[in-house]
């Protein structure tokens, strides 16, 4: 596993549409109806995370859920973060 290039990460963000790149990280906000529904999304991305051995930045603030996603041990994006992203894309859509 390695570390994908600016013009990777860009290709690979075609196919997850909502997130972004910011300092060469994946980045993603997720807006809910309620403070209860974020949290229980937040708590769920979290177990997910746990399973998968791979923890992203998580941060709740009322409604929105912010996900920052990179591999602290290669120094940038890999696939596991793409991997991640992709899960937390279909819990979001199940919701």
């Amino acid at each position: 596993m390695g570390k994908f290039t600016s013009d990777e990460i860009g290709r690979l963000l075609g196919d997850l549409p909502n997130w972004e790149v910011r300092d060469g990280r994946l980045w993603r906000e997720y807006r809910f109806d309620s403070h209860s529904l974020a949290s229980l999304f937040a708590a769920a991305c979290s177990y997910l995370a746990e399973v998968h051995d791979h923890h992203p930045d998580l941060d709740l603030r009322w409604r929105t859920v912010v996900i920052v996603l990179w591999t602290h041990s290669e120094g940038g994006v890999t696939d596991k973060d793409v991997a991640a992203a992709e899960r937390f894309e279909k819990l979001f859509g199940g919701l």
